[in-house]
């Protein structure tokens, strides 16, 4: 009898460090979580662009489509980095709410903004950012909460983007 008892307790003290080891995962993070951000734009006149910027700095710059698709890989300097966070911070991109698209509005060269950011992923247009500017109108009091939160968002992200084009550049 004691010896099925010494049996039982060395198998539960298996399952019991095993179910511990499966638990435990590699000691790195998942590539989820060293994105700081992921950032695209399309539409307009053929733009394809997409940003992904990882926690440590280092980023990775697609551009295009199919067989024109180009990707760069570059660092974003550190000083631009904690600007980047700052300004993503201050977006509160949690609370932010998108308003309507209004209606019977299209412009034929529209740019589309998915930005992702600490869980949190935002889409959004010219006509949404600047109304003025494209749609001639005033712009409606939660497209001016919009404006204010994720405009230098998307400014500080096209900045890095022409950094990348840049490199590139300089690469060839």
């Amino acid at each position: 009898m004691r010896r099925i008892s010494t049996v039982k307790k060395i198998g539960v003290a298996c399952i019991a460090i095993a179910a511990l080891l499966a638990g435990c995962g590699s000691g790195h993070p998942g590539p989820a979580e060293r994105d700081l951000v992921r950032y695209e734009r399309s539409g307009g006149w053929g733009i394809h662009d997409s940003l992904v910027i990882r926690t440590d700095g280092a980023a990775t710059l697609a551009e295009g489509t199919g067989e024109r698709r180009t990707v760069t890989r570059f660092r974003v300097p550190r000083s631009r980095l904690l600007d980047l966070r700052k300004t993503l911070g201050k977006a509160k991109l949690g609370r932010l709410r998108v308003p309507r698209p209004r209606p019977g509005v299209l412009i034929t060269h529209e740019v589309f903004y998915v930005i992702a950011y600490r869980g949190r992923r935002v889409k959004t247009s010219d006509t949404e950012l600047w109304p003025r500017t494209y749609l001639r109108e005033k712009p409606r009091p939660s497209e001016r909460r919009l404006h204010a939160r994720l405009a230098p968002a998307v400014r500080q992200l096209d900045g890095l983007v022409a950094i990348g084009r840049r490199h590139r550049a300089r690469k060839r």
